[in-house]
Order: structure tokens, then sequence, then C-alpha cells
């Protein structure tokens, strides 16, 4: 065979009528293309796909694809049979195969008896491209993502929707596109799928309203799942609005109302009609107007104690405006060393003692902006002896208010200044400048 030219070979082999020994020799030489053509030319399916079965793998994997349609067509039960059985197929180069077979079988169900095959499958109550693809998820991880989807639109054209369920409950969020999954399951009308999805995607109310139209226990399922409490009271707000326009059943309604611990009876008392009996919640009434009670006791009691506390801060701040302190002659003042009775000065209750213009000039860097601006602005209306006697008095309060509001070597400007370096930036350039050679 090695020293045979294939051309020639071929030609006198097919010349002569010798199609045995022909088939014979491509698979001596390795021509696997030619025999599977040859088999499927005549009809033989299952032939070719025996062929391919039994060859090296890497000698025939095009092949495997360039054939799948023809053996999902004929034979889709043995070829999803092999197929499973090589696991380095790329199941994504199948998917046109698969689309057709399912054509076809779509075609077979609707009474088109031409799509008959000996191989079972297309009149099968086995969707074999939902078997294939099922076996690929399951054994075959980092599938792409076309994979999943093509598998969650044959689950959604089917009858029965717990294939379906079953496929989204165990899948990971990011296998499939959620927003194709949720148009494909509306088209087909796969109502419950729809909410398993739009939960999914965090659209609690979308899911509580469709699972509403599905099943009521559905819906209540969905709104225990958001996290925020205030989210979830309204989702039960909506399904006890329901059950009870719905129904008008109050047993159903006291039923829910333990179910949900953040419902109140008063919540859903507007969505009955105005004219109830209330015999059957009149224990719910009850217990809510004695826990409206509770509460109302225990805000008398904090406003109690708010009112003793307000009262204890009044008494000490009129203590504090009496208080007074003895200043000596020799004091000086804490930031500049001056003498304090040199001029108008300020005392704390920390014992520190500081001239007016020294605290002034001392705290004012401190201040905001709009503060330092409104300080200078009293300190002109101070000095002006125009200034009202009465207007005076009032801009000194405001001016003692925003320079003496705290004793700046014991209060947060002393804090505030660790962060703060002992050298200004200024005053260090004056000194480097002063070492320079």
């Amino acid at each position: 065979r090695d020293t045979l030219d294939k051309a020639t070979t071929y030609q006198l082999l097919s010349g002569h009528g010798r199609a045995d020994d022909l088939l014979l020799f491509a698979m001596l030489i390795g021509d696997y293309e030619r025999v599977v053509a040859h088999h499927v030319a005549i009809g033989n399916v299952e032939e070719a796909l025996e062929t391919l079965d039994a060859a090296p793998f890497d000698a025939v994997r095009g092949l495997f694809y360039k054939f799948s349609s023809v053996f999902m067509e004929t034979i889709p039960k043995k070829t999803v049979a092999v197929w499973k059985a090589k696991p380095d197929l790329h199941p994504t180069k199948l998917i046109p195969a698969l689309v057709r077979y399912n054509q076809r079988q779509k075609a077979a169900a609707e009474g088109d008896l031409s799509f008959r095959s000996s191989g079972g499958g297309l009149l099968d109550d086995t969707n074999y491209a939902i078997d294939f693809l099922e076996h690929c998820v399951e054994n075959q991880p980092n599938l792409d993502k076309a994979i999943h989807n093509y598998l969650v639109l044959l689950h959604a054209q089917g009858a029965d929707e717990e294939p379906l369920l079953a496929f989204l409950e165990r899948g990971e969020r990011d296998t499939f596109d959620l927003e194709y999954a949720l148009r494909v399951c509306t088209q087909h009308n796969q109502q419950a799928a729809c909410v398993r999805i739009y939960s999914a995607m965090e659209l609690y109310e979308e899911a509580v309203q469709l699972a509403l139209q599905v099943d009521v226990e559905l819906a209540k399922t969905n709104a225990d799942r958001p996290k925020e409490a205030e989210v979830r009271k309204r989702l039960w707000l909506v399904i006890a609005k329901h059950t009870i326009e719905s129904q008008s059943d109050t047993q159903q309604a006291m039923h829910i109302l333990k179910e949900c611990p953040l419902l109140k009876i008063e919540d859903i008392l507007p969505f009955f009609r105005d004219f109830v009996t209330i015999d059957d919640f009149k224990t719910k009434i009850v217990e809510s107007l004695e826990e409206y009670d509770a509460k109302i006791d225990k805000l008398k009691a904090q406003m109690d104690e708010h009112t003793q506390s307000a009262k204890g801060i009044h008494k000490e701040i009129e203590q504090l405006q009496e208080r007074k302190f003895t200043v000596p002659s020799s004091e000086v003042c804490a930031l500049s060393g001056r003498p304090i009775l040199s001029g108008p000065f300020y005392v704390f209750p920390s014992n520190y003692a500081y001239l007016a213009d020294e605290l002034t000039g001392h705290v004012l860097p401190h201040l905001e902006a709009k503060k330092q601006a409104r300080v200078e602005e009293l300190q002109v209306w101070l000095t002006s002896t125009d200034t009202p006697a009465a207007d005076r008095l009032v801009y000194q309060a405001e001016f003692d208010n925003l320079i003496a509001a705290e004793c700046p070597l014991t209060g947060n400007i002393m804090i505030e200044s660790i962060d703060r370096s002992l050298v200004s930036p200024e005053e260090l350039k004056k000194q480097a400048a002063t070492w320079a050679i």
C-alpha cells in the first residue's frame, strides 16, 4: 500500500467496479472520509458511524462534525451514544446538527411521517438533543454559554415544565444568559420558569406578580428571598392583597399574617371590603391595639426620661452662667505671657485665661472661612462708635460664641494640632535660608 499511488489506485479499482477493494484500500491508508462518504451515499449510515467510532479519534475528529447532521437525522440514538463516548468532541460544533434534528423532530411530532427513522429518535419520546446536551453539562465544566442557552430553549419547547425548572435550579447564574432565557420562556409560556429567572435576576416584584398567576405558594417562596425586610414586607402585601381580593377569605388572610411576621393586621385591613365581619380577626386587632398601647407607654417613659435630662441640662447651664472665677492680679495670658489685666480677657473652666486679642488671633485660623468672615464683620461693629448699645450686646454674645466656644489649649483645637508640624512651611523656609552658604 505504501508503494501504490492513491489517485491511480482509486481510479483503477473504481473503474473495474471493485468497490469492496476500494474501501479496503481507503481503510488501509487512513482515508476515512472516503469510506464514510461511501457508506452514507448508499444509505448505510450506521456502518459509517461505526467506522468513525472504531477509527483513531484524532484522525476523524473533523468527520464527526462534518457528518453529524446525517447521523442525527437517521440514527440519533446511536449517534448520541457514540458522541458521549468521545469526551474530546466540542459540543458547540455539533449545535447545527442538533438544531436540524430538533426541527425535524418537531415536524415528525406534528404528523409529517416523512421524518421516520430506523435508528430511533424522530418518533421516539426521547429528545436525544436534550439527552446529549444534559450529558455535556453534567460531565464537561466550563462549557460555552451557547450550549446552556440552547438547552434552555429545548427545555422551554417541551410540554413538561419540570425538566426546565430542574435545569434552572441547578444551573449557575453565569452559565446561561438570563435575559435570553427569560425571553425564550416567555415566548413558550413557561410561567414558572419565568418566575425562577426573575428571581435569579433579583427582580423579586416581577417574580411575585407572575407567580400569583401560577401558584400562591411559589409567590410566597419568592417573597422571602430579598434580604431587605422592607422589600419582603412590600412583596407579602402584594400577596395579601391578591389573596383577599380574589378569595375574600379572612382565614387565608390570617394565615398570611402568621407566615409573615412583618405584616400587621392594620396593613391588610384596607384590602377588605367596607362591610366585613371582623369576628375572624378580632383577636389580631386586639393584639395589635395592645402592642400599640405598649409602644405608647414606652414612648411616654422615654419622653419623661428626656424631659428630666433636659431639665438637668438647663439647670447646669444656669449654674455655669452664675459661675464665678477669681483671677489673681499676677495671672498672665496662657498664649502670650502678657499680664492678664492688661486688656479684656476670657477665663475658661480649665482655669486658663487668655487676652481677648490673643485668643482671637489664635482661634481665627482654625475656623471655617464663613465663620472667619463673620468674626471680622463682628469686630468692625464692636469697635464702631455708631453701634447701638443693644446691638452691641447681641454682637458681643455672637462673637464670644465663635471665639470662646472652648478652651484652645484643652479643646478640639489642641487635639487637631497633633497632626500639624511644629514649624510652619513659611518658618521652615526662613530657617533654611539662614543656613544657606
